[in-house]
């Protein structure tokens, strides 16, 4: 039988680079169809799912072609076709991110049942309830058939934190006339690579669609009365705290960065099982108080 051995208790050197991110990939190339110029992806993974991805693209009417190993050039300057390869779909759960930006960039689009690996219920209501509060009207018969005459910003409550289902209402809400305010959201690390994405692509204005309050309100309640707490009463959080308004910082900024050197301090005590103690205060005298 095979196996791995691995020797502990020795220091580990050199340097790497970490694969891409497909959860990241495959979200940031269907956000290519929002926008009529090239772009550029580096990094990406060469995998069967990303692959699917950049044919279900190149079926749509998009120019794909692989530039080295990890690179990919997408120009989305004519999408010739709304409907979906039904083949193609079939193949990834990811087609599903189509929706959002043929819908805001054609007004139109028939989508086939996505395919991927069966992990449970994995419904598509969240999808299709958030581009219906845009503006979509739908029509599901086999397929579904979604249409706009102009997608508009909202206040969406997602029934659940769907992860794609986020990730498709942000590919469709950077075209929406108005502000999307996001509620019960996923907050995800691949969020990092498809906001930035869209707005690169010119379509993310501040007089446009604005992309805001994402991630779980009620993890953000708990872990935010503790941070008062603590930047009030505890030297070391007070402190750092101190030190960031005194740079400038805003509130709440310096706030969430006291927040994450409390969730990082408790993890620590928690995996040690050792007690916390304060780091030393770099210094004393603060000009702002914390707030009260």
């Amino acid at each position: 039988m095979s196996y791995f051995r691995i020797q502990g208790r020795s220091g580990l050197a050199g340097t790497f680079r970490p694969s891409g991110n497909k959860n990241a990939a495959l979200p940031i190339l269907a956000g290519c169809l929002l926008t009529d110029q090239p772009v550029r992806l580096s990094n990406v993974p060469d995998i069967v799912d990303v692959r699917t991805m950049a044919e279900l693209l190149a079926s749509l009417g998009v120019e794909v072609r692989w530039e080295g190993s990890n690179e990919l050039a997408v120009h989305a300057r004519e999408l010739t076709e709304h409907r979906v390869d039904e083949q193609l779909a079939s193949r990834i759960r990811a087609s599903v991110l189509l929706a959002g930006p043929l819908l805001a960039r054609l007004g139109e689009i028939e989508l086939p049942p996505p395919g991927g690996d069966v992990i449970g219920r994995r419904r598509l209501d969240t999808h299709f309830l958030a581009l219906q509060s845009l503006g979509a009207e739908i029509e599901s018969n086999g397929s579904y058939y979604l249409r706009s005459k102009g997608l508009g910003g909202v206040e969406l409550f997602l029934d659940e934190p769907s992860v794609t289902g986020t990730e498709n209402a942000i590919l469709a809400a950077v075209t929406a006339e108005g502000t999307t305010r996001f509620r019960n959201a996923a907050a995800f690390a691949a969020y990092v690579g498809v906001v930035p994405a869209t707005r690169l692509s010119g379509l993310h204005r501040p007089t446009r669609a604005r992309i805001s309050s994402i991630g779980n309100a009620r993890l953000r309640k708990a872990l935010w009365m503790p941070v008062l707490s603590s930047v009030r009463h505890n030297p070391w959080l007070r402190d750092y705290y101190q030190r960031l308004r005194e740079r400038g910082k805003y509130p709440k900024v310096a706030l969430t960065a006291a927040m994450r050197k409390l969730v990082t301090a408790i993890y620590s005590v928690a995996k040690h099982r050792r007690p916390f103690t304060n780091p030393p205060p770099n210094h004393t005298s603060p000009r702002h108080p914390p707030p009260t």
